[in-house]
């Protein structure tokens, strides 16, 4: 058994992400009140960028292994640099040259193409485009169907609104 922390639509979809790479396989949801034992295996399925980075910080301080949910329709250039508990969605593309943070979600057909640098616990949301060479800052958020032309830097914290061309 999986836990999935959350109840919601993003662990809704953490679940159909792990269940892509193992059939069969049995899930819990919880709220983030039930502690959760050093032997379970669990995914944060919660989508609030500092509640994701609170629960991180607190499991991997303690020592604990974070699952990554990666959609078996996800496709990943061969040098890629991942880093941990990782939430890539279906139909998520990462080019050839990236390097993706700690705790990030590449959300459902969004894309990161050539050389983009992706900090720790950033949000590209469904669909959004991330040209070559974009490096986005850690805890930013990029909404669903935003477009980061080549070579934009998007700072920490930035929340880059869905439906935008980022200048």
């Amino acid at each position: 058994m999986i836990i999935i922390l959350g109840a919601g639509g993003h662990a809704k979809v953490c679940a159909e992400a792990l269940r892509s790479q193992r059939r069969g396989i049995v899930f819990e949801f919880r709220t983030t009140d039930f502690p959760i034992d050093e032997r379970d295996e669990f995914v944060i399925g919660i989508g609030n960028l500092p509640v994701r980075r609170q629960i991180f910080d607190e499991y991997m301080r303690a020592g604990r292994t974070i699952l990554s949910a990666i959609h078996l329709k996800t496709i990943i250039a061969n040098d890629v640099e991942l880093g941990d508990a990782l939430q890539l969605m279906a139909g998520a593309i990462i080019q050839p040259g990236c390097k993706i943070g700690d705790n990030v979600i590449i959300n459902t057909g969004a894309s990161v193409d050539h050389d983009c640098t992706v900090g720790d616990h950033v949000h590209i949301a469904p669909g959004a485009v991330l040209c070559g060479e974009v490096t986005v800052g850690d805890m930013a958020f990029v909404g669903a169907g935003a477009i980061v032309p080549e070579g934009r830097k998007i700072p920490a914290y930035a929340f880059v609104p869905a439906g935008t061309i980022f200048k």
